[in-house]
C-alpha cells in the first residue's frame, strides 16, 4: 500500500507543480543560469504585473503605428495635390512655351522699349507683340491672312500686288508649319538645328515694306490696327538722348536717315554702323518736326509704340 502511494503522490505533485507554472505562480530556472538572468513564462504574459506592462507597451506601439499611418495619408495627400499642381504648371509652362516659340518664328517677340544704360539695352517684352508693328516688318504676321490682305487693299495696294503678297505669304507660312511639325515628330523641335533653320526661313519671309515702298508701308500698318510709330516714353539722366535734347513725348520719325515704324528697327538701327557716329534723328515735337544730332549707339530712353494716321 506504501509503496504504491508514494508515486501517486509523487505525481500529484509533479501535476500541481505544472499547474502552477501554467498559471505563472512558480517559476522554473535552467540549472544553467541564475534568477538574474533566467527568462521565465511570465515574460510570456502569464504574470499579472508584466502583462499589464506589455498591454501598456503596445498600446503605446500601436498609437505611435497610428501616429505613422495618419502621417503617411498626409504625406500622400500632400503628394497628390504636389502631382496636380505640377501637372498644372507643367500645362501652363508649355503653353507659354508655345507662345514663346510661335512668337520668335514671327519675329515678333521683343521690341525696344529698352531702358539703356551704358553700352547694354535692356529689352523688355510687350503685350501685344504678336499684333505689333514689331512683326509685319518682312511679311503679315501669320495668323489673319485675310485682314492683312484687306488692309493692304484698303492702304491703297493694287489688289493684283496685295493678292500676290499674299500668296507668297501662305507659301511661307506653310513652309513654316512643315519645319516645325517636322522638328517636333523628330524630337529635335528645342535642338540648334531648328533655330537655324528657322533662321534661315525668316530671311525668306515676305517683305512688304520693301514691296510696297514706307509710305504705303506706314498706311497698311495703320489700317491693320497696328502701332506705326516709336516714342519716347522716359529719359535716362545722363543718356546720350538726354544730352542731345530728346524729351519725353517725342516721337521718332527716322534715324540715321532711315524711316522708323517699329521699336525693334530703332533698336536694331542704333546698333548699326560704327558706334560713335554722329547720325541725324528726326523727331516730331508737339506737331513741329525736329532734327538732333546723336552719336550711334544706345539711346538711354525708354520706347513704346503708337498708332498714329499717316494721311492722305
Amino acid at each position: 500500500m506504501n509503496l504504491i502511494a508514494i508515486p501517486l503522490a509523487f505525481a500529484a505533485g509533479a501535476i500541481v507543480v505544472m499547474l502552477a507554472q501554467f498559471a505563472g505562480l512558480v517559476q522554473v530556472l535552467p540549472s544553467d543560469e541564475s534568477p538574474d538572468t533566467s527568462v521565465s513564462s511570465s515574460l510570456l504574459g502569464k504574470n499579472p504585473v508584466n502583462s499589464g506592462l506589455i498591454a501598456s507597451d503596445i498600446e503605446q506601439v500601436e498609437s505611435r503605428l497610428q501616429q505613422l499611418n495618419d502621417l503617411a495619408d498626409q504625406m500622400q495627400q500632400q503628394l497628390q495635390d504636389n502631382t496636380l499642381t505640377s501637372d498644372r504648371m507643367q500645362v501652363q509652362v508649355s503653353q507659354l512655351q508655345e507662345q514663346l516659340e510661335t512668337a520668335l518664328t514671327e519675329g515678333a517677340l521683343f521690341a525696344d522699349t529698352g531702358t539703356q544704360t551704358g553700352d547694354d539695352t535692356v529689352i523688355q517684352p510687350i503685350a501685344d507683340a504678336a499684333s505689333n508693328a514689331v512683326g509685319r516688318a518682312r511679311g503679315f504676321g501669320g495668323a489673319g491672312n485675310d485682314i492683312e490682305y484687306t488692309s493692304l487693299v484698303a492702304a491703297g495696294i493694287d489688289p493684283v500686288v496685295a493678292e500676290e503678297l499674299k500668296r507668297q505669304n501662305d507659301q511661307w507660312t506653310l513652309q513654316r508649319l512643315e519645319l516645325v511639325d517636322q522638328a517636333t515628330r523628330e524630337g529635335w523641335r528645342r535642338s540648334d538645328e531648328f533655330g537655324e533653320r528657322m533662321r534661315e526661313l525668316r530671311e525668306q519671309q515676305p517683305d512688304i515694306r520693301a514691296e510696297v515702298g514706307d509710305e504705303n508701308y506706314d498706311r497698311y500698318l495703320y489700317a491693320a490696327g497696328d502701332s506705326n510709330r516709336v516714342q519716347v516714353s522716359s529719359i535716362i539722366d545722363g543718356s546720350a538722348a538726354q544730352l542731345a535734347g530728346l524729351e519725353n513725348g517725342d516721337v521718332v520719325l527716322s534715324y540715321a536717315d532711315e524711316r522708323v515704324f517699329s521699336m525693334r528697327e530703332l533698336q536694331r538701327a542704333t546698333s548699326e554702323g560704327s558706334r560713335g557716329e554722329s547720325i541725324q534723328v528726326q523727331v516730331l515735337r508737339n506737331g513741329e518736326l525736329m532734327s538732333v544730332d546723336l552719336p550711334r549707339g544706345p539711346l538711354g530712353v525708354t520706347l513704346s509704340g503708337i498708332r498714329t494716321d499717316p494721311g492722305p
